[in-house]
């Protein structure tokens, strides 16, 4: 027979157990998903991806952080206590505005950030969306650390192509080669993938690219995230639209994992 200082012990334990969730304006977030799983496949991961209003780069950032705030209220329905903002959009209007909710949030700028100033570069490139690089959250918080020279790179299609890779190919790999152009032109030697979608063009990339050093926030964020305390479950995602698109996408990615998808969800 279990002692009662033993049932209590189990109470208080799980009482302190932490729920996770992973929020995307899309499937870009997977990315993370992905890299987390590496380092602890048996948590509970609970996703939301904002289907229906992808891209959020295109977004105003007031539209941006309510949309954003009604899809934390629905996790914290769920008894979410962590999150991971694996959108970039995201994540810099937070920066820009000090957002802050009942879930604890982490950005996915400042792993990247601290990755760039690890490697001690004075110059760099990024690709990101329109609202990620108007912000200058990026900007700003490289040239503090001693990045004096960025190129900056904004896409207004990618992310919204990326989700309908199959569609897109040739588009998306002529829009790449223009940005090609501009870091061969600039001599620069590292980009930094600055929306999680990127990921799944990760070959696209290396095949244009192939002497640029890529800077992965998404696998940056899921690394900087402590792991332990974390309840074990399945992987649930929450969608706004498209369950056969992140059933695709979890292939793509060789995602595996006891998995429960709700499509339709209303924020």
């Amino acid at each position: 027979m279990q002692k009662l200082s033993e049932r209590r012990s189990t109470i208080v334990s799980t009482c302190n157990m932490k729920k996770l969730a992973v929020i995307d304006s899309g499937i870009g977030g997977l990315s993370v998903v992905r890299e987390l799983l590496k380092l602890d496949n048996e948590i509970e991961i609970n996703y939301f991806g904002d289907n229906i209003r992808v891209p959020y780069g295109n977004m105003s950032r007031e539209e941006i952080l309510s949309c954003m705030g009604n899809i934390l209220d629905f996790l914290y329905k769920k008894g979410v206590t962590d999150c991971l903002v694996a959108c970039n959009t995201m994540s810099s209007a937070i920066l820009n505005t000090g957002y802050t909710h009942k879930i604890k949030l982490y950005n996915i700028v400042t792993p990247a950030i601290d990755e760039v100033k690890r490697l001690r570069l004075r110059k760099a490139a990024i690709l990101a969306t329109k609202f990620t690089i108007a912000s200058k959250e990026y900007d700003k918080r490289l040239k503090a650390i001693g990045t004096d020279e960025l190129l900056e790179m904004a896409s207004s299609s990618l992310a919204a192509l990326i989700e309908n890779f199959d569609d897109n190919r040739d588009i998306i790999e002529e829009e790449l080669l223009d940005y090609k152009r501009l870091i061969d032109e600039g001599g620069y030697k590292n980009l930094i993938l600055g929306c999680t979608h990127y990921e799944f063009i990760d070959s696209i990339f290396r095949d244009l690219m192939p002497e640029v050093e890529f800077i992965r926030p998404a696998k940056l964020l899921a690394e900087s995230f402590d792991t332990s305390g974390l309840e074990k479950g399945d992987f649930n995602i929450y969608t706004t639209k498209g369950k056969e698109t992140y059933i695709k996408s979890l292939r793509t990615l060789d995602i595996k994992k006891k998995l429960n998808i709700q499509d339709y969800i209303e924020i």
